[in-house]
């Protein structure tokens, strides 16, 4: 398999291209958010895997109708890390890094590894160090939520995009001030990839994943046959 990188903007591109093209058709394919072009025999050429911030798809809808939805740029977004003792937030315009912040606090005992948050649940609250890493607790959530509410109060956000256990994302909810968005907010996407650790190069991979497709294109096939249908400077030079 050949794979050919794509920004949003020639990922679309492509897409209308061949949309309008009489030799070829769409197919959409919802499971792999990806849309495939193929001949008048139904033989796939090659696909387009869509950048992840492009809308869901919708089964039934036609690939056409489908394209009339997309915006020409990127919506606005967070993306929200967290981990224990560990996040990184950022707020998106045009796919490109607007406001960020990382936030550490010490959240977990040293010998066993575990947050403060676990250690509650199974062994209730202790000593000195326990009663600093439950404030850090709270400390750390309000911080976050202060963060959230600032940058939704300023811009507009249309999409957000989060990794966090199924341990910590309740605490969000219950931080003080509350975030600016529900559990239950159609805006929330989790996202299928988790850092090794939330920082400011995390939040530019993730963001690299939501902004950018690809064209996979089968080995059997020529790239130059490829470059001889596609619009200019998609493909690199050959």
């Amino acid at each position: 398999m050949q794979i050919i990188p794509l920004n949003y903007s020639a990922a679309l591109d492509v897409l209308r291209e061949f949309a309008n093209h009489a030799e070829f058709q769409l197919k959409i394919d919802g499971v792999e958010h990806a849309i495939a072009i193929v001949d008048n025999l139904q033989d796939e050429i090659f696909r387009v895997k869509l950048p992840f911030v492009f809308p869901v798809m919708e089964e039934g809808k036609s690939p056409l109708d489908y394209l009339t939805e997309v915006p020409e740029i990127p919506p606005n977004y967070i993306i929200l890390q967290i981990q224990a003792g560990s996040a990184a937030l950022g707020y998106f315009e045009f796919g490109e890094v607007l406001h960020h912040k990382v936030i550490r606090k010490y959240m977990v005992r040293k010998k066993q590894g575990k947050s403060q948050v676990k250690h509650l649940k199974s062994k209730g609250k202790s000593r000195l160090g326990s009663r600093i890493r439950l404030a850090n607790t709270v400390a750390f959530f309000q911080e976050i939520n202060q963060y959230l509410t600032d940058w939704f109060f300023q811009e507009s956000v249309e999409n957000i995009y989060y990794s966090c256990s199924k341990t910590l994302w309740p605490k969000v909810f219950e931080g003080k001030p509350n975030p600016p968005f529900t559990a239950q907010d159609e805006r929330l996407q989790k996202l299928p990839i988790d850092p090794p650790m939330p920082n400011y190069e995390s939040l530019l991979n993730a963001n690299a994943f939501l902004v950018e497709g690809t064209i996979e294109i089968s080995d059997e096939i020529p790239l130059s046959e490829i470059a001889e249908v596609l619009p200019p400077g998609i493909l690199p030079l050959l």
